[in-house]
């Protein structure tokens, strides 16, 4: 007599494990003014970001330049 163990059965252990009490803790310092932007320019939606290197923040936005 064979026994057929049902799949979802096997499942159960990995998302037992998968669930945490809490999200983790991530440690940061805000800083309102960390975007300088070139004058008569504002930022307007962002399409994309990215990061360099050295560190610096691109953002690429369809905001309109106003002269």
């Amino acid at each position: 007599m064979k026994y057929k163990l049902p799949v979802w059965l096997l499942l159960l252990p990995a998302t037992a494990l998968a669930q945490q009490s809490r999200a983790p803790e991530i440690a940061y310092k805000p800083d309102a003014n960390f975007l300088k932007l070139p004058q008569g320019m504002y930022l307007g939606e962002a399409a994309g970001v990215a990061v360099n290197s050295k560190g610096d923040i691109f953002v690429y936005n369809r905001g309109q330049k106003t002269a």
